[in-house]
């Protein structure tokens, strides 16, 4: 509960009492070893040893991952699971047709194109509602 006060608004969460430096920190800690415990996993379990070039644009997919799941841990996994099946699928689609597999780079980009548009078509209302409020 105080993770999600604190990133939700941060001055409301101090004003309430929340040491929001501690809960940051232990934030930061906890991201931390998640992601080192998935690169041990990575190294250790698939690989058995460090490969350089590691899938880059990994990071910006778990960006979209989370954008599209709306940090809804299910909504995330279903987010997740849509994103992977699209990356295996695109692999698929080129050896078995003329498609190239830039496409699928494109198919993301419209699904991301078109969550944000909704964050920002609600955004941008709420505005809309508050200069009203205030003008009334």
């Amino acid at each position: 509960f105080k993770i999600r006060v604190t990133g939700s608004n941060l001055k409301a969460a101090q004003l309430s009492g929340i040491n929001t430096n501690n809960i940051i920190l232990s934030s930061m800690f906890i991201s931390g070893g998640l992601a080192g415990l998935a690169g041990v996993e990575q190294v250790a379990g698939i690989h058995h040893s460090f490969i350089s070039p590691f899938p880059e644009g990994m990071g910006f997919l778990g960006i979209a991952v989370a954008l599209v799941g709306r940090n809804n841990p299910i909504g995330v996994i279903f987010s997740a699971i849509l994103f992977g099946a699209l990356s295996a699928g695109g692999a698929r689609v080129d050896m078995l047709t003329s498609v190239p597999r830039e496409i699928i780079f494109v198919l993301e980009g419209i699904i991301i194109l078109f969550v944000a548009s909704e964050y920002l078509y609600s955004l941008l209302s709420n505005r809309k509602k508050i200069k009203e409020e205030t003008h009334v």
